[in-house]
């Protein structure tokens, strides 16, 4: 799961909510996995959030409720 809290374009994705489309594919082609928004800003949520589809994960990621981070060297 993938929060942004500060919509990097407030204004543009208000006069065009297709932005948030636009977004939605960035992610899903930097991750190379489909993604989907399940929660929007503009839709009165606290912020968006970006999620690997169901079908994507794997079993062991669909049980895991927290991101584990890779050390950084």
């Amino acid at each position: 799961m993938i929060s942004v809290g500060a919509c990097p374009y407030p204004e543009l994705a208000e006069q065009d909510p297709s932005v948030c489309s636009m977004e939605r594919m960035l992610i899903s082609e930097i991750l190379g996995e489909t993604v989907r928004l399940s929660q929007c800003r503009l839709d009165g949520g606290c912020d968006c959030t970006f999620e690997l589809s169901a079908a994507d994960k794997q079993p062991e990621q669909q049980t895991r409720t927290t991101t584990q981070r890779r050390p950084v060297f």
